[in-house]
């Protein structure tokens, strides 16, 4: 009977591990691009604070054809989550990078700049809108707590 069990285990696990290895097989289409690698690791490093590791992949960025606009908004998008001190060096870290391939007389791609907004609102009202527009409710929360404080919609009593 204990040999019975343990035939059947191992074929179980045959057929596990046989399902596992199947699902490893990434097709081409499904891989990040050289682009997408390096802006991954650019934001990591950055978010990780490990600069000497971060001039590399700020070069490698670069060469791949990210523009200098790309890196740079990645790179100010990492402060709403590691802080803005590791932000603003990975920032300081890239405008070096940038000035040492300036001086190997390499000319790097600037990019498209940010959208102007010719909105006359406020920012509040603004993205007020867009809040009710994703989150499909109106934002009579927003007036609540330390939100309505900061955005003045509520004194401090």
């Amino acid at each position: 009977m204990k040999v019975g069990k343990l035939i059947g285990l191992v074929v179980v696990l045959g057929f596990i591990s046989y399902h596992i290895n199947a699902q490893t097989e990434v097709s081409s289409d499904e891989s990040l691009t050289d682009k997408q690698q390096n802006l991954i690791s650019i934001a990591a490093l950055t978010a990780k604070g490990d600069l000497q590791a971060l001039k590399p992949f700020l070069d490698k960025g670069l060469d791949t054809g990210l523009t200098i606009n790309q890196i740079k908004e990645a790179i100010v998008h990492v402060y709403a989550y590691c802080g803005f001190p590791r932000s603003i060096r990975g920032l300081q870290t890239f405008m070096e990078v940038v000035n040492e391939r300036k001086a190997k007389g390499i000319t790097d791609f600037l990019g498209a700049t940010a959208t102007p907004v010719n909105d006359e609102r406020s920012k509040y009202e603004r993205g007020r809108e867009i809040l009710e527009k994703t989150h499909r409710s109106s934002a009579k929360y927003a007036t609540n707590g330390l939100f309505g404080i900061c955005t003045g919609n509520r004194k401090v009593s």
